[in-house]
């Protein structure tokens, strides 16, 4: 049998044998930083002390003979001589997630966005996309939050922590009653898992419930060390809470579920903030209380609406939505003359500020009913108001940091 010819070029084939001979006794690098320095002094050792075996002559020599001087850095012309380039730019993906860590702590999200996009380029683990739906619920892209939470619920091994962080996303939302719901469930998959028993601590303790001094026993118990940074760092009281943009984006929320005919949610939203109300200011208060009522008439719960009606009267007596409620309540009972009388109160009282377009629209309602062609008029005026407010949101819009 003939031999066959080689295939590779006489400068490949001395690298390996260098290469080999170079590394036969070294150990095998530890980090990163000691295989660039052994891969160096590899290129140090081949291109001016190692003499080619063809030739006797380092690569160096060989490219002072040919081209009659020293060779430059990176020179493009044919020779022997290697050069390993360094991307001092290039991270692994653990230490762009350890970046993206602490870009997170440090509020800097788009930041830790683009590493943990930069890992997924490179890798793609459940966990990273974990980090990045994280980052995207501090964004506020809540939706391409939940399109990758929805693929880790299919893959199972992670869906735990997709609960958690549907949980992270609602209380970001100001949806309690929903947050709450996720971190119970994110519990009761993994019982023993740290962030999730901490977590239902403080969401137990925020909603009032003694059952959070257990959790947080047991959280001292996984990991005791743990607990104390996160009490220290992240434990949120419930004035802290309330004092914050929570009770304003609650409100929202709310009055959102309420468009959605989720009453039954906006409901035990509003009773989390009525417990918690001696942290507001008297306005909140009363916009809660007339967000309670409004969801009582929704369900025709009459009896207790006319008391938080009372109640609502005591707290600010010249308050003229509580005169637009009991208009209403006057009106599903079909009592149109109290219920004009209640709603001409309410237009009296508006009228020193700018009216709110329900004033008009359910004076509207009562003389449509009572067949009233005045009723044209105030449907009119509701119209006009309603306009000035889309106006009014548009121009906050534009001029919001946030956009």
């Amino acid at each position: 049998m003939k031999n066959k010819k080689n295939p590779f070029s006489p400068s490949f084939n001395e690298f390996e044998l260098a290469w080999k001979e170079y590394f036969k006794d070294k150990p095998k690098p530890k980090t990163d930083e000691e295989d660039r320095k052994y891969q160096e002094d590899f290129q140090d050792w081949y291109n001016y002390i190692r003499k080619q075996s063809d030739t006797g002559k380092t690569p160096v020599e060989m490219y002072k003979e040919i081209y009659g001087k020293e060779p430059a850095k990176n020179s493009a012309k044919p020779s022997r001589i290697i050069n390993f380039e360094w991307d001092k730019s290039y991270k692994e993906p653990n230490e762009l997630l350890q970046e993206a860590d602490e870009l997170l702590n440090k509020g800097k999200y788009e930041e830790a966005l683009k590493n943990a996009n930069e890992v997924l380029e490179m890798i793609s683990d459940d966990e990273t996309l974990l980090i990045k739906a994280e980052i995207l619920n501090n964004l506020r892209k809540f939706e391409e939050a939940e399109k990758i939470l929805k693929k880790i619920d299919k893959r199972g091994d992670l869906k735990a922590y997709a609960s958690f962080y549907r949980a992270q996303r609602y209380i970001f939302e100001a949806n309690f009653v929903k947050a709450l719901e996720y971190v119970k469930d994110a519990y009761k998959q993994e019982p023993d898992n740290f962030d999730f028993v901490i977590g239902l601590a403080n969401y137990s303790y925020l909603n009032d419930d003694k059952s959070y001094n257990q959790y947080l026993e047991k959280a001292k118990k996984i990991d005791k060390k743990r607990t104390e940074r996160f009490l220290k760092k992240f434990w949120i009281e419930t004035k802290e809470l309330m004092k914050g943009p929570f009770a304003l984006s609650a409100l929202e929320n709310i009055d959102k579920l309420m468009s959605e005919n989720k009453t039954e949610e906006a409901e035990k939203n509003l009773q989390f903030l009525i417990k918690n109300e001696k942290y507001l200011y008297k306005e909140a208060i009363k916009i809660i209380h007339g967000l309670q009522i409004e969801c009582l008439l929704i369900k025709k719960d009459f009896e207790e609406a006319s008391v938080k009606i009372e109640e609502l009267m005591k707290i600010d007596k010249n308050d003229p939505h509580a005169y637009l409620y009991k208009a209403k309540w006057f009106y599903d009972n079909s009592k149109l003359n109290e219920a004009l009388k209640e709603i001409d109160r309410c237009l009296e009282i508006a009228g020193k500020k700018l009216p709110h377009p329900n004033f008009y629209l359910m004076k509207s309602m009562i003389l449509k009913k009572q067949d009233n062609d005045e009723y044209v008029y105030y449907e009119n005026k509701a119209k006009e108001l309603m306009k000035v407010q889309e106006v009014f949101k548009e121009f906050l819009g534009k001029n919001s940091p946030h956009t």
